[in-house]
């Protein structure tokens, strides 16, 4: 079980980084549960506190992963899957939506990847910048610096790849 409480950062599956903003005790079919309330600009996203490892509610990624996830990014020696786009697209939104940071960073990676080959589709553009919303975001609080100096180191790795 993770640290989990009022102020702090954390990661929620499918949306990224969010702000643990309450902690309240609802009554549900006579029950007394403690939930978390976590906070991402307009939304609000209730999560009893006993599931929130369950659901998928994890720490900011640690300094080393952020290496790894960079080293990650900047492997462009994998091949692009040949799948059909319906498949490919269900693949990315499965690894979006389980929160690991390694998976939403294969889909950026493989996203921007094809990029540089052709034109991606709108659902492809979506899924990308849906992808690397999250991923910056995180990284940026994780390493405590700007969204802006994430976007830029992140856009570098894949302009050395157009180039070559």
């Amino acid at each position: 079980m993770i640290d989990l409480f009022v102020g702090k950062k954390c990661v929620y599956p499918g949306h990224g980084v969010v702000e643990i903003v309450g902690e309240e005790t609802k009554e549900l079919s006579g029950h007394t549960l403690s939930v978390l309330v976590l906070k991402k600009e307009e939304m609000t996203i209730i999560v009893p506190k006993q599931k929130a490892d369950t659901v998928g509610v994890r720490p900011l990624v640690s300094k080393e992963d952020i290496e790894e996830i960079l080293t990650l990014l900047a492997d462009h020696s994998v091949t692009p899957s040949k799948q059909t786009w319906n498949r490919r697209q269900r693949e990315y939104i499965e690894k979006i939506n389980t929160g690991c940071l390694f998976e939403v960073a294969e889909v950026i990676r493989d996203l921007e990847l094809k990029r540089i080959e052709k034109p991606l589709s709108y659902g492809e553009r979506q899924l990308l910048e849906q992808a690397s919303s999250m991923l910056v975001s995180e990284l940026a609080e994780a390493s405590e610096t700007s969204e802006q100096s994430v976007e830029e180191k992140i856009s570098n790795l894949f302009v050395t790849a157009a180039a070559a």
